[in-house]
């Protein structure tokens, strides 16, 4: 229990002395220490530990969903470009969002799938 209170001690003067020292990667280090907290949850809360292990347990099967989501992105990036390489810049279309090559096509279907209705804004 001791170890816990020394670790406490060292995080703030670790991130006091960041602060100190207007460096704020030693403090953002320090700060990550922070984490080790959970550690202790572990011990104390159980219900706490069986759903750390089943995320834990779920991390390799992302892999599945991530190549899945590359493959239809790859899908449709090959698809308008076909369809759309042709098409002339106008308001949403530029030079930074076009379907003219593989790469640019792959781009700007990544950037209508994060932003929206709104993609053509946010390059």
């Amino acid at each position: 229990r001791d170890g816990w209170r020394v670790l406490d001690l060292m995080v703030a003067f670790g991130t006091s002395l960041g602060y100190i020292l207007q460096n704020n990667t030693a403090s953002q280090f320090a700060k990550g220490f922070r984490l080790l907290r959970v550690v202790r949850l572990l011990r104390i809360f159980p219900p706490v530990r069986i759903i750390l292990e089943t995320l834990l347990a779920s991390i390799p099967q992302l892999g599945n969903v991530v190549l899945l989501l590359v493959l239809v992105y790859t899908i449709f990036a090959v698809v308008a470009t076909q369809l759309f390489a042709v098409t002339m810049y106008g308001q949403r279309l530029g030079p930074t969002a076009s379907f003219d090559s593989f790469g640019s096509s792959m781009l700007t279907i990544l950037m209508i799938v994060q932003a929206g209705d709104e993609w053509q804004g946010t390059w």
